[in-house]
């Protein structure tokens, strides 16, 4: 699996095919929030773009964490997310090579669940994530009889 061809065309879409290349998706300590001094965008544009990154993740598990980081400022996307959104773009440009090669992959999945009620999960194909979550529940159990009984519910 790669996604060469789609890489291409969504560069050519939201007009950033003769960027610069990032090495990493994100720099490391920032802090993104919703409420910036920066000016507002399209949020429709924006919304494109993070469609796009969302679909590329079930070929380019390494940007999972990156794509839910700036998909949390889909209501009020300022100037700064849009930057961020970009970045990735453009680390999926340097890493368009980047693929699943391996025909013997395996498929893995571990869930947790504890005491507070916070649920886990992650997939993973061979050693790379492809799909994680972190919710909090609706109730607490305290024993495994009652978690049981609650997850027949």
């Amino acid at each position: 699996m790669h996604h060469k061809k789609y890489v291409e065309d969504i560069l050519k879409k939201f007009i950033i095919s003769n960027c610069n290349l990032a090495i990493i998706p994100m720099k490391t300590g920032i802090k993104l929030s919703k409420e910036t001094n920066n000016e507002p965008v399209n949020d429709t544009f924006y919304m494109k773009i993070i469609g796009s990154l969302i679909y590329m993740c079930n070929t380019s598990p390494y940007i999972n964490h990156n794509v839910g980081i700036v998909s949390r400022f889909m209501e009020r996307c300022k100037t700064c997310h849009l930057i961020y959104a970009k970045r990735i773009l453009r680390y999926i440009k340097d890493t368009i090579e980047y693929g699943y090669s391996n025909k013997n992959a395996v498929i893995y999945g571990y869930s947790d669940t504890n005491r507070r009620g916070d649920q886990d999960y992650l997939f993973m194909i061979s050693a790379t994530s492809i799909s994680q979550s972190s919710k909090k529940q609706k109730i607490v159990v305290l024993s495994s009889c009652e978690v049981e009984y609650c997850s027949r519910m």
